[in-house]
């Protein structure tokens, strides 16, 4: 019988019992979940992204970053932690870099909302120096419609 078996059981549990807290809006909750974890297996991806999570949820973008960046080293093809980063860093208004990882979700799931809603938010959110692109119908029509008839 394989020995980390029941290890991993109970990672899985209290990670799910972490993340239903999250959910739930019990972020102090997950987080105290997520730092027991953490202790005894700090490159936990699963448990680095629910505390990212819940640190972004409140606000916390900074640390947030932190964590799901640490995330990402461990499972870079991972499409609901591109869109955790990708939120995150639109957040932090670091438009070019959460268009990277929309972009990485929207190739992995080309039907993503959530990364097409984030790729027409960023394009429509850069900044050339001291002025907003003024219509982007006027600058690159073709890839405007294109990103914006996806969230459309």
């Amino acid at each position: 019988m394989n020995e980390s078996a029941p290890i991993v059981e109970k990672l899985a549990r209290s990670l799910s019992n972490a993340e239903q807290h999250r959910l739930s809006g019990e972020h102090s909750k997950a987080l105290e979940i997520c730092e027991s974890i953490l202790e005894k297996y700090p490159d936990y991806s699963g448990a680095l992204q629910c505390k990212g999570l819940s640190l972004y949820e409140m606000g916390k973008n900074t640390e947030a970053l932190a964590c799901l960046s640490t995330a990402y080293i461990y499972t870079p093809t991972d499409t609901t932690l591109s869109m955790a980063l990708a939120n995150c860093l639109r957040g932090s208004n670091k438009t070019f870099s959460a268009l990277t990882f929309a972009l990485q979700a929207n190739k992995a799931v080309p039907n993503n909302f959530s990364a097409k809603f984030i790729l027409a938010d960023c394009w429509n959110g850069i900044k050339k120096p001291r002025q907003r692109i003024p219509n982007t119908a006027t600058h690159e029509p073709a890839r405007a419609v294109e990103l914006y008839a996806c969230v459309f």
